[in-house]
């Protein structure tokens, strides 16, 4: 009898086991596949973060997502670009080097590490990155801003001409990169490319949109152009046509306070900015453009007139 007993209980013990087995090997597909559904859930609403600028969302989902699968190259680079969204650049650069190391040859790679680097101000890391995510794709003009950016932070103004003047033979359309070029060409007090880069970058960039603060660094562009070539008729005549390009309003105040220490005895430098007001006012696109060139033209007017009185009244 207990040797029956024996038996069946073994032959129990090893239906058991045998019914464990199947059922794993039929749940098994399913855990797949509800990894796989979890996988895409978590990838779609942390994209929806992403559009959302949700940062804090965004980044725990993406953190989710790596722990669910810590070879997932998407979710380790969109973690990157929230964390440089969000400003916490020095909690990216490990995260961004990890993208390095999964993908050395992928440019984009080495263009975020060069972000997060650059952001906690390491500029020779952040420049070494972005010169091989552009040797990678010289095509990506992304990676040739990034490059002038930091050429421009540590006072390399020469280096960015010659970068952008090796680009704009292929993209010659493109405003921002002539824009770009002018705004080194002042840093580097070369008048000759700065005036030349501005008249290319004045007829191209009413194609396109240009950023506020891309405005706001032309602008002061401008101003250091002026001072820097010895305050010629050019130079004011350039950055006229510049603000208007930007459908910017020019500060007259300040070019009447300018002129009035400068120019009271060069009345041919107030010919020359008439001229280059009028030839605005008659293109311009609203009317209080219009007004407003018209305004200012007045008022140098005046302030010509004034000068040939002084000059007529000392002969």
């Amino acid at each position: 009898m207990l040797k029956n007993r024996t038996k069946m209980a073994c032959l129990f013990y090893k239906s058991a086991i045998l019914a464990a087995v199947i059922l794993q090997l039929l749940y098994l597909p399913m855990a797949k596949a509800k990894a796989v559904s979890d996988e895409e859930l978590l990838r779609t609403v942390g994209n929806q973060l992403y559009i959302k600028k949700n940062w804090t969302g965004a980044s725990i989902v993406f953190q989710k997502l790596i722990e669910i699968s810590p070879q997932d190259y998407f979710a380790r680079e969109k973690l990157v670009k929230v964390l440089l969204a969000d400003g916490k650049a020095a909690q990216a650069v490990d995260m961004a080097k990890s993208l390095v190391a999964m993908q050395l040859k992928e440019p984009e790679s080495h263009y975020l590490l060069g972000k997060c680097v650059e952001q906690i101000g390491n500029y020779k890391e952040a420049l070494k990155e972005y010169k091989q995510a552009h040797v990678l794709c010289s095509a990506n003009l992304n990676y040739v801003i990034a490059i002038v950016g930091v050429y421009k932070k540590t006072g390399r103004a020469s280096d960015a001409i010659d970068l952008l003047k090796l680009t704009l033979p292929k993209h010659q359309q493109l405003s921002l990169l002539w824009g770009y070029l002018f705004e080194s060409a002042v840093d580097a007090r070369n008048m000759d490319i700065a005036h030349e880069s501005l008249e290319q970058f004045c007829r191209l960039i009413r194609q396109e949109r240009a950023t506020q603060e891309q405005k706001n660094n032309l602008i002061a562009s401008g101003w250091r152009m002026i001072s820097l070539d010895c305050w010629r008729a050019s130079s004011y005549r350039d950055q006229l046509l510049l603000c208007y390009s930007l459908d910017e309003p020019w500060p007259a105040d300040c070019l009447i306070e300018v002129a009035k220490k400068k120019f009271l005895d060069a009345p041919d430098v107030f010919i020359a900015l008439s001229q280059a007001i009028s030839d605005n006012a008659k293109t311009a696109r609203t009317q209080s453009n219009i007004e407003s060139w018209n305004n200012i033209k007045k008022r140098i007017e005046y302030i010509r007139k004034q000068a040939e009185k002084q000059k007529l009244a000392s002969t």
